[in-house]
């Protein structure tokens, strides 16, 4: 049965492969549940995708992945955004909303792409390429003895890297090899050995403030446990003021929507002798605040800016 009439909405997204791929999907199940929606694509190349030789920090942050689409949406050039939760910075723009959020086969893990397959079976001196901080110091940590190499780019320009011997290994989210069906080997990582990013995974679908049709109907549709994990995560990475200059991983597993139960996985590192993992299970979100702020001594401690430097 339909839930609510969309009818046609020009859709802003990036144009990469994997975003064109993942707007496809969200466009699918947004069918799925108003059979009425009909759609054409509006595509942009972001700051973030034209200036891959310059650290993302220098060039806006995670804003840069989502600037030009949010314009579009102001600009009522577009009716519909869908980003990749985890490059949309924690401060919102005014007058847009993300109402609807998505993750299909839920892969929310980072893997090593490497024909060694697992990171214990890397040789000594391995070159890693991942331009992430945070996946960078979780790696050293397991493998002080490999060496780590930023690389931006997007998914398949990577892997073209790996395929040429220019790196042993990469490090990128388990989603995006999913939804692009590649067939390369990999290994996903444990949650005790890597936490991922807040959000990775997850889609989002974002519309201005004023189109309350489409925004209460994507709120509607949105999978609980998907929209908890999100609420959840990006609550917590606001106590750390987490950035592209962080190292934060956070991670909600929701065990249970009635009762609400979460599993809350957190890791945080300002310099090697600053470097902290902690989990638990909570009902409540202000619980859960309550502790991270406690475990993190977030009171006396800054976790903003991470000061390890890899080249």
């Amino acid at each position: 049965m339909e839930n609510g009439y969309l009818g046609k909405k020009i859709i802003a997204t990036r144009l990469s492969q994997l975003a064109q791929c993942q707007t496809h999907l969200a466009c699918q199940w947004l069918r799925k549940h108003s059979p009425s929606f009909e759609y054409e694509t509006l595509g942009f190349s972001t700051q973030g995708d034209r200036l891959i030789d310059i650290p993302l920090k220098d060039i806006g942050g995670k804003g840069a992945f989502v600037k030009e689409l949010q314009q579009a949406l102001l600009e009522r050039k577009a009716d519909f955004a869908v980003h990749s939760m985890k490059d949309l910075p924690l401060t919102g723009v005014e007058g847009l909303s993300v109402s609807g959020f998505y993750a299909g086969e839920n892969a929310p893990f980072d893997v090593l792409v490497s024909a060694y397959l697992h990171w214990e079976n890397l040789p000594s001196g391995s070159c890693i390429g991942t331009s992430s901080l945070r996946r960078a110091v979780q790696f050293l940590k397991l493998r002080p003895d490999c060496i780590v190499r930023p690389l931006r780019g997007n998914v398949l320009t990577r892997l073209e890297r790996l395929n040429k011997g220019d790196f042993n290994g990469l490090i990128l989210a388990e989603a995006g090899l999913n939804r692009l069906q590649l067939k390369q080997p990999y290994d996903v990582f444990e949650l005790h050995e890597m936490v991922p990013a807040f959000n990775q995974g997850i889609l989002g679908i974002e519309c201005r403030d004023d189109d309350t049709v489409s925004s209460q109907l994507l709120g509607n549709i949105s999978d609980r446990s998907v929209a908890l994990r999100t609420q959840w995560e990006r609550t917590i990475a606001q106590i750390f003021d987490a950035s592209c200059k962080s190292a934060i991983g956070v991670y909600a597993q929701v065990l249970s929507c009635e009762p609400l139960s979460v599993h809350l996985y957190i890791f945080a590192c300002k310099n090697w002798d600053c470097m902290q993992s902690e989990d638990a299970i909570f009902s409540n979100l202000d619980l859960a605040k309550q502790w991270t702020k406690e475990q993190f001594d977030c009171d006396h401690t800054s976790w903003a800016i991470c000061q390890v430097t890899f080249t």
